[in-house]
């Protein structure tokens, strides 16, 4: 697998080498578009609206619609000078109980890895804060982008969390009103609740539907017909 990101956890005086992992594989069936007849792969080119005509690479350059047709444009010198330095440290800022952060709060999710070296300190790290039940708020650059990161202990390791900014996360589309339910309904949907609780298990459950597309797939590579699927 490869790393997707490298650098160092620093915590005060400590500096704690470690390397980013992702937790998760695409494992989505992904579709090309083919000409109906001649089954040919289907490219995209890139076309001026007002010119009517096609333009290269070196003709293109970025704009910012900040009203509807009115563009700021911005050269590679501008955006270089408000670049993100690319600082690959992972400054830890505070720490807090986990609890405190939202799960709305939360994107993507690493394995944090110590390098060479560095593993004791990684582990006085994990369990001091597996210990407390608490998390370690952090910063870094990952590619141009500066993230805000959680430092997530678990019984096998640090799992770096990157977390969405406040004004990235949209508000409630409604207004969810609040009712008074009647206590008897109350205790019926908790002995519901009660009798299907059990403990979770992640390799119980498979993406069906995606199983069903890699089997159709075989047998028309194959030049079967397919079976519809019956509920």
């Amino acid at each position: 697998m490869a790393v997707a990101h490298k650098g160092s956890i620093s915590m005060g005086l400590v500096l704690i080498p470690i390397e980013l992992y992702r937790t998760t594989v695409d494992n989505d069936i992904h579709f090309n578009q083919l000409e109906k007849e001649s089954k040919a792969r289907i490219k995209y080119k890139k076309y001026c609206s007002h010119c009517n005509k096609e333009v290269s690479s070196s003709d293109i350059i970025k704009g910012y619609e900040y009203e509807k047709d009115k563009y700021v444009v911005m050269t590679e010198d501008d955006l270089e000078k408000v670049k993100t330095k690319k600082d690959k440290t992972i400054h830890i800022i505070q720490f807090a109980n986990m609890s405190e952060v939202d799960n709305i709060y939360y994107d993507t999710n690493y394995y944090a890895i110590p390098g060479a070296g560095a593993e004791k300190a990684y582990e006085l790290l994990r369990q001091s804060l597996l210990s407390q039940e608490k998390i370690a708020i952090a910063q870094t650059v990952i590619g141009n982008n500066q993230k805000l990161i959680v430092l997530y202990p678990t019984k096998e390791g640090l799992i770096a969390k990157t977390l969405f900014y406040q004004d990235e996360i949209a508000a409630i589309p409604k207004t969810i009103v609040e009712l008074q339910v009647d206590e008897n309904e109350l205790n019926m949907a908790k002995l519901l609740i009660e009798n299907m609780t059990k403990p979770f298990d992640p390799s119980a459950f498979k993406d069906e539907y995606q199983e069903r597309q890699i089997k159709t797939l075989m047998t028309k590579s194959q030049g079967n017909d397919i079976v519809e699927t019956q509920d």
